[in-house]
């Protein structure tokens, strides 16, 4: 059934109408100065953030490498202290950052079951999908299923 379907649609890939219909679905989740846009507007510098942190944390060890060829005890002390930090900015940033995806999650989750509902409510809709149209069972159930 599948690939038949695959067949008929023109086959997988990223065409217009994927960009249009994400473009659709992402007005729908992320309203401007919603919870979900500015989640969102937190989510995405993070991401930067912790991908610098990384690679600062990514030089620590050549750090200790300069540190032991020299016998540096103040040294090593200092560079210990450097990767203890980065560990810890990196530890704060990557679960700050996965909290704002589930709170983004969850946001988006609202936005799209709030939206489905107005258009599902809207027009007698809700009569024509239960009682006129046998095509789809239960309508109700599947905009509220996980």
């Amino acid at each position: 059934y599948i690939t038949n379907n695959l067949r008929m649609t023109g086959g997988v890939g990223l065409n217009c109408l994927f960009i249009k219909r994400l473009w659709l679905v992402m007005k729908t989740m992320s309203r401007p100065w919603t919870p979900a846009f500015l989640i969102l507007l937190i989510t995405v510098p993070a991401s930067f953030v912790e991908q610098v942190a990384i690679y600062y944390m990514g030089l620590v060890p050549s750090g200790f490498y300069l540190v032991l060829e020299n016998r540096d005890i103040d040294g090593f002390y200092h560079q210990l202290w450097v990767a203890c930090w980065w560990v810890v900015a990196i530890v704060l940033i990557k679960s700050g950052k996965s909290y704002a995806a589930g709170a983004l999650y969850i946001q988006w989750r609202w936005n799209l079951t709030e939206d489905l509902h107005m258009k599902y409510f809207s027009n007698k809709i809700y009569y024509d999908l239960n009682c006129l149209n046998s095509a789809i069972d239960n309508p109700d159930m599947r905009i509220t299923q996980v």
